[in-house]
């Protein structure tokens, strides 16, 4: 599955993605294979209007560190 085809996911279902606690609280992650490796498209919502903000895409290695900053 690649990029697009997650995002695709999420618009159709997004809360699909597991909830985050913590610090990354608002924060939902997808989890997807592509090339063989482990993405992770991490996004937020906003309900009221029915929007999901892209936050990130990325391997799994150092993606929660990353987004921290």
């Amino acid at each position: 599955m690649d990029v697009d085809a997650a995002v695709e996911k999420v618009r159709q279902n997004p809360e699909t993605g597991e909830r985050k606690k913590g610090d990354l609280g608002a924060l939902y992650v997808f989890k997807f294979h592509s090339n063989n490796q482990l993405y992770l498209l991490g996004y937020t919502l906003e309900e009221s209007v029915r929007l999901i903000y892209l936050e990130a895409v990325g391997p799994h290695e150092n993606f929660y560190r990353d987004l921290k900053r």
